[in-house]
């Protein structure tokens, strides 16, 4: 219930189309939690965003970063060589 209203909250000012959820709460309730949480914030929600939980296995804040920052250090290296 507590999730639902916090994606609510969230669902009514930034209107994502999708919401994931990670981390230990997102591994510990799969899919079971995500359709409870979709359905519960369908019931309060203007929007009604879909809810899924993440596939990336480990910490997906972490390697997001990583990816970003290689990404960039790529384009620096080869957009800066003559």
């Amino acid at each position: 219930g507590r999730l639902a209203v916090g994606v609510a909250a969230v669902a009514v000012v930034l209107d994502p189309g999708l919401i994931v959820l990670s981390g230990d709460i997102g591994r510990a309730g799969g899919k079971a939690l995500a359709a409870r949480v979709e359905e519960a914030v369908a019931r309060v929600c203007p929007s009604q965003p879909r809810v899924v939980v993440s596939e990336v296995e480990g910490n997906s804040v972490l390697r997001g970063a990583l990816v970003s920052a290689l990404n960039q250090a790529r384009e620096q290296v080869f957009s800066e060589t003559v």
